[in-house]
This record gives structure tokens, sequence and C-alpha cells, in this order.
């Protein structure tokens, strides 16, 4: 069984119906690490910005997750205030930074920055008025046969 904390209890989550936990420990730089080994199904959707569009690049990226919804909103990077213009007072904000992840080779891909851009997810599946009329029933359905999908 899994045991990820330090003194060597276990999880408290390493039996679950009688099967196996779904960890793993693993030697990340030295020290024993608990590590997911299912698949994953990450869902996203036009709302998930800043956090919300690094953290899915980063698992589509390293085929760590597929993806399901909408295309994120495409808010990533470091949004820092320029003090005011001298003369008129002005003051605005701009983008100092931008996050991509770069291919294995160390080149930019060609869709590589996500400001503006956004992630987009492994299964395209828009929400809108018919779903929240239906109480989002087919949009869960739809989530659902697709994680069920991935551990098949």
């Amino acid at each position: 069984n899994a045991a990820p904390f330090s003194d060597g209890r276990p999880s408290p989550h390493a039996k679950r119906a009688g099967r196996d936990c779904d960890f793993e420990q693993r030697h990340i730089f030295g020290a024993k690490a608990t590590a997911w080994t299912k698949p994953v199904l990450l869902l996203i959707d036009e709302l998930c910005g800043s956090g919300g569009d690094g953290f899915p690049m980063i698992m589509k990226g390293n085929d760590a997750a597929k993806l399901f919804g909408h295309r994120t909103a495409g808010m990533g990077g470091n949004v820092d205030s320029v003090p005011a213009l001298p003369n008129t007072g002005a003051t605005f904000q701009l983008t100092r930074s931008l996050f991509y992840l770069a291919t294995s080779d160390g080149s930019l891909p060609d869709t590589a920055i996500i400001e503006n851009n956004g992630v987009t997810p492994h299964i395209e599946r828009s929400y809108g008025y018919a779903d929240f009329q239906d109480g989002f029933a087919k949009y869960v359905k739809h989530f659902s046969d697709a994680a069920i999908g991935l551990g098949q």
C-alpha cells in the first residue's frame, strides 16, 4: 500500500472498496513521492484564466491529462502597473511576461504563447442554454463517458 506520509503511515485512501489505491511510490530527486498512475481528464472552459490557463497547459504539454471542454480564456502572463506618466498622470498596465510550453528540443511551437490564445482541449465540448435548461445532465454524461473511455 502507498505510504505517502513521511512517518510511514498509510494513506487513508490506500484501500477503497477492497482494492489497492491508484497511487504508487516513486523516488523523485532522491525523496519518496506519491504519484497518480491512472488517466486524468481535466475540465476546462473559457472562464479558466491565469493559473487556469497555466495548469491545463502544463498537464497537456506533458501528456499528463486529456482536456475536456472549451478553450481557456488566454489570460496567462504577468500584468504589472506602470508608474503614472509625468505630464498626464495617466496610468496603465502592461503584460511583462508571457508563458508557453516549449517543445522537448527547446524550440517554440507555432501556438506557443497562451496569452490571448488559451489552451485548446483534446475533447471539445461547449455548453449553452440547452445545457442550462436540462441542469447540465447531457454535459455531465458527455464528460463522464469521456472519463470512462480514458480508463479502457
